[in-house]
Parts: C-alpha cells; structure tokens; sequence
C-alpha cells in the first residue's frame, strides 16, 4: 500500500492506492497554539483514517511519501509545519509504516515537469492526466506524491534520482 500525504500547519491530505483519499478537519482558534493539542488531533484522526484504509486486508508493507515540511520566512508557520509533519511521521514509526521524505520540488519535477508548479497547474494535471478532481487543492498534492511513491517503488530509483516528467501514463 503507498499513500501520499501533504501536510499544512494545521491539517492533512493524503491519497492512497485504490483512490481512498482523506483529510483532517481544521481547528480554529487559541486551541491551535498548545503543541499537544494539534499534535493529538493530528496524529489521531491520522491514526482514524489509516486504520480504515488499512482495515480491508492488511497489506504486507504500507509507504507513506511525504512532502517534507519548507522553511519559511514566518518562523512560527515554519514551527508549526514541522510540529505537524513531526506528529504524522510519529504515527507511522509506532504503527510500522515505511515514511519518505520528498522535497517539494522533486515531486513538482518528477510528477508535473516543473519544479517550481502551482496549485492550478498541479490540479490541471491532476484533472488532465488523471481525471480527478477534488474541492481541495492539497488534495491533489497528495495525490502527486501518492504517483511519486507509486514510481519509486515499481523502479527502485530514489525520487531525487528520477529524471523530469518521469511519469507516463
């Protein structure tokens, strides 16, 4: 089983074989600012979603590709990017899942051709290549991420290894 997640500072999307697809629901306000707080939601409805995934047959080995968390001019954003990526990568090493990092501009690269993509031009090939279409934009960086995993696992390259476009159809 591969899945794709993308998380922000206060939520997740992922994407999993099968076209399972999941996210958290955002919470608002003051409660967002205690660590433990986002960390428990996170990691809990994470925990949720992969069970339910998980829970039609027990696939001999589960990756989950990553996007690894940017560095941004707002140190706090920043901090609180990695507290969230930091509480899902937790839950896959207590539940056995094989985490990969993936630098964001690898998978823009490997999957659409540019490294440098935006959101409208990730979900135009989402919705070209694919045919799919999802009412939130970070749903379809999952699902990028989720066709970089499914290309390294069939190939055996390293996703920084992968050249431009590699993704055929």
């Amino acid at each position: 089983m591969i899945i794709g997640l993308d998380t922000a500072a206060n939520r997740w999307h992922a994407a999993a074989e099968g076209g399972v697809t999941g996210c958290c629901p955002e919470l608002k306000g003051k409660r967002w600012e205690d660590p433990d707080v986002r960390r428990k939601h996170l990691a809990g409805t994470f925990d949720l979603w992969l069970a339910d995934v998980l829970a039609g047959g027990e696939p001999s080995r589960v990756w989950v590709f990553c996007e690894e968390p940017l560095a941004l001019k707002n140190g706090k954003t920043t901090r609180l990017l990695s507290l969230a990526a930091g509480a899902l990568w937790d839950r896959g090493a207590i539940t056995g899942v094989e985490w990969v990092w993936v630098d964001v501009a690898t998978w823009k690269r490997v999957i659409i051709g540019n490294g440098n993509a935006d959101k409208a031009e990730i979900a135009a090939w989402v919705q070209f290549h694919l045919g799919k279409t999802y009412d939130e934009a970070d749903h379809y960086d999952a699902r990028c991420l989720l066709e970089l995993g499914k290309l390294v696992i069939e190939t055996g390259i390293r996703a920084p290894d992968l050249p431009r476009s590699a993704w055929k159809p």
